[in-house]
């Protein structure tokens, strides 16, 4: 993810400034950048496709349990599951948003019920 403090920094390295504008410092913008330049300095995340046999190791669920998990008619809805994407006929999952799921649901399992709060 992109923050606004390692976007300040790649202007930096570009010989550029960042211009508060408008007197609101919450917004930033740019004069004269070359987006290019900018784009090489910025470190770029990595993008993993998991097609679905990966994404079923992962979560150890079986394909038609991920589809289950994916469908608001079914129980096993979960809502906060990753969609999938398409590229042609084949279906993938962003690794990241399957490392975030887990840790979502692992952090939901280890809280202690509301009665024992």
């Amino acid at each position: 993810m992109l923050t606004s403090e390692k976007f300040g920094s790649a202007c930096r390295a570009v010989n550029h400034e960042l211009l508060p504008s408008s007197g609101n410092t919450n917004h930033l913008s740019l004069v004269g950048v070359d987006f290019s330049r900018l784009l090489e300095k910025v470190e770029k995340p990595q993008i993993f496709l998991l097609p679905i046999k990966g994404v079923s190791q992962k979560i150890a669920r079986s394909r038609a349990g991920i589809y289950d998990m994916l469908n608001p008619k079914s129980g096993s809805y979960e809502p906060l599951m990753p969609k999938p994407i398409r590229i042609g006929r084949r279906v993938y999952w962003l690794r990241h948003e399957i490392d975030a799921f887990l840790e979502v649901m692992i952090a939901a399992n280890r809280q202690p019920p509301l009665a024992e709060r």
